[in-house]
C-alpha cells in the first residue's frame, strides 16, 4: 500500500516547532532524531519550498544536538555538512551569516578533538568572509570578529592580530554610525561587556607578544570610545556641528542611509522598490548602493579631519600622544583579562615599564571584588564590611601595591609623588589608594596613599585634556569643605590646611 505523503502544511507545523530556542531545549535524543527525520523528510519532499532554508539550518542544529549527547562524531560530521548546504541555500543575510558562525563552531570542535588540520584552514578562511560579510550590520560583525579573535588566538593562528583590528574597528562603528544618540546608548547598554573585554583582550594578545607600546594604544582606544559615549552621551558629532553644521548633517545622513539600507536589507526587503538597475537583483543593486554610501562617508570623515581640531576624528591617539599623560606623574594602568593580567607604569620619557601577574591574579581580584560588594550590601558600618574591608587591603596590596611600589623604586620615583591610577575591569571598584598596611619594623602601619599621592583617570585621553590649559578654571572656584574633629580623627584641622 502507497505510503500517503506528509502534507507541506504538517512540515511547516513541525518545522517552526524546531526553533534553535526549542532546539536548545531538547535533551532526549529520541525526539532529536525525530526532528532530525522531520528536516530530512522535507528537503526530500519539497526541495524547493519556502521552509526548505529553515529546515536545512534546523538539521544543521538537530545534528549537533545530537553530537553533544551522544559524543557520535558521525553526527559532527553530518552537521558540518548540513550546515555548509545551509550557507548555500541561505534565504536572507542573516540566516547566511549566523551559519557561517555555527559552521566555524562546529568545524573548531572538530579540530579540537582530531587535530585535523584542514579545519583549522577552513574556519580561518570563512571567519573573514562572515566579518567582512556587506550585508551584515555592524553590530552583527562585531561578535563574529570577537569570535573569530577568540578561535584563532586559542589556537595560535597568525590571524589574532587581524581579526582583533576587526572587532575594535566594528566596535567603533557600531556607536559612531549609529543614526541616533538614543541608538547609540541603547546599543552601548546592550553590548558593555563586549566593549569592555574585546580592548582589554587584545591589549594583553599584544603584550603577550612583546609590543607594549600598540597595547596601550590599543587599550586607550577602547576605553576612550567608552568613556566619550558615557559622559553626557555628548557624541563626536555633536562637536563637529558646532564648527562645520552643513558637513556635520551630510555625515549624519550618510549614517542613518546606511543604517536604514543594512537593516532593510537584514529584514530581506527590497529596499529600493521598481528602481532596480535593469538586469541587477535587487541584492545586487542594494550592494553597489551601499558601496556608493561607504566611499562617500570615506570622504566626509577626509574633510572632517581636514577642519581646524579634528585631525585625529576617528583616529586612535598615538603612543607619543598618549606618554604627555605622565607629564605630572606616572600611570599606573592595570590590565585585568582572562588571558592574563599585568600592570604596565606610563612614564613621560621612557618605555612603558611592564610587570608580570601571577597566573592566579585574574581569579584572586576577583574573589576580592565579589567579597567586597558583597559584604557591603550589610551596611558600611557593619562589622563585617570592616573586616572585609581590611582582608580586601591587605591582599590588594600583595598582588598590586608591593610590586608596583618595588617597580616605581626602581624607576627611581620618589615617595609623595603624584601616581596616577588608571584600573580597567573590577579594579575601578577596588580601593588602590588605601593598599596596606606596608609592613615595617618602626613607626605606626603606613598604607599606599602614605606613599604616593594617588589620583584616578578613566582615559589616558582624559587626563591628557585635564592638563590643557582651557580645560582650567580661570577664576578660583567654590568649594564647601566640611570638617568634624573628633577622638577618630584628631589630624581633621591638619588636614583641612593641607587641603586649603
Amino acid at each position: 500500500m502507497a505510503i500517503k505523503p506528509i502534507s507541506m502544511k504538517t512540515f511547516g507545523k513541525h518545522i517552526n516547532a524546531l526553533r534553535s530556542s526549542y532546539i536548545n531545549q531538547l535533551t532526549d535524543v529520541a525526539d532529536i532524531e525525530d526532528g532530525i527525520k522531520y528536516c530530512r523528510d522535507l528537503l526530500v519532499s519539497y526541495p524547493r519550498s519556502e521552509l526548505a532554508s529553515t529546515a536545512q539550518s534546523a538539521l544543521g542544529l538537530l545534528l549537533h544536538r545530537a553530537f553533544q549527547f551522544t559524543h557520535d562524531i558521525g553526527y559532527l560530521n553530518e552537521a558540518i555538512s548540513a550546515t555548509r548546504d545551509g550557507i548555500n541555500n541561505a534565504d536572507s543575510p542573516t540566516s547566511r551569516v549566523t551559519l557561517l558562525v555555527g559552521l566555524t563552531s562546529l568545524l573548531s570542535t572538530r579540530f579540537e578533538l582530531l587535530c585535523h588540520e584542514e579545519d583549522l584552514h577552513e574556519v580561518m578562511r570563512l571567519f573573514p568572509t562572515a566579518a567582512d560579510y556587506s550585508l551584515a550590520n555592524s553590530h552583527d560583525r562585531l561578535p563574529i570578529s570577537f569570535y573569530w579573535a577568540l578561535i584563532a588566538r586559542r589556537f595560535g593562528h597568525p590571524s589574532a592580530s587581524t581579526a582583533y583590528d576587526h572587532a575594535m574597528s566594528w566596535m567603533q562603528a557600531t556607536l559612531t554610525f549609529a543614526p541616533t544618540l538614543d541608538k547609540q546608548h541603547s546599543r552601548l547598554v546592550a553590548m558593555h561587556s563586549s566593549f569592555q573585554t574585546i580592548p582589554l583582550n587584545y591589549t594583553s594578545y599584544q603584550i603577550d607578544t612583546g609590543h607594549l607600546e600598540q597595547a596601550i594604544e590599543t587599550l586607550e582606544r577602547g576605553r576612550a570610545l567608552l568613556w566619550s559615549e558615557m559622559r553626557g552621551l555628548r557624541t563626536s558629532i555633536d562637536q563637529i556641528r558646532l564648527a562645520d553644521s552643513n558637513l556635520a548633517n551630510k555625515f549624519s545622513t550618510v549614517n542613518r542611509e546606511l543604517e536604514t539600507l543594512t537593516m532593510a536589507l537584514s529584514l530581506h526587503n527590497d529596499v529600493d522598490g521598481n528602481n532596480n538597475l535593469e538586469g541587477m537583483d535587487p541584492y545586487g543593486h542594494s550592494v553597489m548602493r551601499k558601496q556608493k554610501l561607504l566611499d562617500d562617508r570615506e570622504k566626509l570623515i577626509a574633510q572632517i579631519q581636514a577642519l581646524s581640531g579634528f585631525d585625529t576624528f576617528l583616529r586612535p591617539p598615538s603612543f607619543d600622544t598618549l606618554c604627555s599623560a605622565a607629564s605630572y606623574g606616572p600611570v599606573i594602568i592595570i590590565i585585568h583579562c582572562e588571558w592574563r593580567s599585568d600592570i604596565l607604569i606610563l612614564l613621560k620619557n621612557s618605555p612603558p615599564s611592564l610587570i608580570p601577574t601571577s597566573d592566579d591574579f585574574y581569579i584572586r581580584t576577583k574573589k576580592l571584588q565579589d567579597q567586597l560588594l558583597g559584604e557591603r550590601k550589610k551596611g558600611l558600618e557593619s562589622d563585617a564590611y570592616e573586616d572585609a574591608l581590611r582582608a580586601v587591603l591587605k591582599e590588594l596590596y600583595e598582588l598590586v601595591g608591593r610590586p608596583v611600589i618595588k617597580r616605581l623604586n626602581e624607576l627611581k620615583i620618589p615617595e609623595q609623588s603624584r601616581v596616577w591610577w588608571c584600573p580597567t575591569s573590577i579594579f575601578c571598584s577596588l580601593p588602590l589608594h588605601a593598599m596596606g598596611p606596608i609592613p615595617s619594623d618602626v613607626g605606626p602601619p603606613r598604607y599606599f596613599l602614605d606613599l604616593y599621592i594617588p589620583s584616578y583617570t578613566p582615559s589616558l585621553s582624559m587626563l591628557i585634556e585635564s592638563h590643557k590649559p582651557n580645560s582650567q578654571a580661570i577664576e578660583k572656584p567654590s568649594t564647601l569643605l566640611v570638617v568634624q574633629p573628633d577622638e577618630f580623627m584628631v589630624r581633621a584641622l591638619d588636614e583641612m590646611k593641607a587641603v586649603q
